[in-house]
């Protein structure tokens, strides 16, 4: 989802009369469940950056300004009549692929020497789609007749 803008990714939302004229009305309301809590977990995982700094073992993300956490999304891909459930592309910020880079890590350009630099994993959307994947079921119950 991080390729597509805030935009592009409107006209894909569960609310809009074209992805509700294609879904049935079981697989909306199964989409926003499972599409809502997988948002709310990942940006649950997403924390403030402590005071002071901390070492070591496996942690998540941090954001300080506060804008990876308002920008994590769920929508329906029209192609596909799949769901899709992550951060969009973050404009004005110097490294647009930062959500990509939290969380599978790889190269990118330090934002204030320019200079490439390798960033670690901090995974947070796979993490939160796992935590949520066994309540899929629960989400498509009521969807089938």
């Amino acid at each position: 989802m991080t390729g597509h803008s805030i935009a592009k990714i409107k006209t894909m939302f569960l609310d809009r009369a074209g992805v509700t004229r294609r879904l049935d009305k079981g697989t909306v309301k199964a989409f926003r469940t499972f599409g809502g809590r997988v948002r709310l977990t990942a940006r649950h995982s997403i924390r403030k950056p402590p005071k002071k700094a901390r070492k070591g073992g496996k942690r998540s993300p941090y954001d300080r300004t506060g804008r990876l956490k308002k920008n994590i999304f769920f929508a329906v891909d029209p192609d596909k009549d799949s769901l899709i459930v992550g951060p969009i592309k973050l404009d004005g910020v110097a490294t647009e692929n930062a959500p990509e880079l939290l969380e599978y890590g790889g190269m990118g350009r330090d934002s204030r020497t320019g200079e490439s630099v390798e960033y670690p994993e901090y995974p947070y959307m796979t993490p939160a789609f796992e935590k949520e994947l066994p309540r899929l079921d629960d989400a498509f119950r009521d969807a089938v007749t």
